[in-house]
């Protein structure tokens, strides 16, 4: 029991972990892009804006989605430990 907690620890951190590489990464691009294009109003193409922008457009898909995958994986887990223990007897 404690090794299927411990199991499915470590792959909900590492979900975790890359999914915030894979945010900081979104964040850049989504930033850069906009700062790229030409624009006269300096205060929206500022860099603090733009990330206030991807924090509340974007940010809370990607968060739904990191909830979805943990939960499949979680489910994942549950199965394959169920399935390893019963070939187990």
């Amino acid at each position: 029991r404690a090794r299927s907690f411990m199991l499915k620890a470590k792959v909900i951190i590492l979900t975790v972990l890359l999914w915030l590489i894979g945010c900081a990464l979104y964040c850049y691009y989504y930033v850069t892009s906009i700062l790229a294009q030409p624009g006269w109003d300096a205060y929206a193409y500022s860099t603090g804006f733009q990330i206030l922008m991807f924090m509340i457009n974007r940010f809370p898909i990607l968060f739904v989605v990191l909830l979805v995958v943990i939960y499949f994986e979680v489910i994942t887990c549950e199965f394959l430990i169920k399935k390893k223990s019963e070939n187990k007897f």
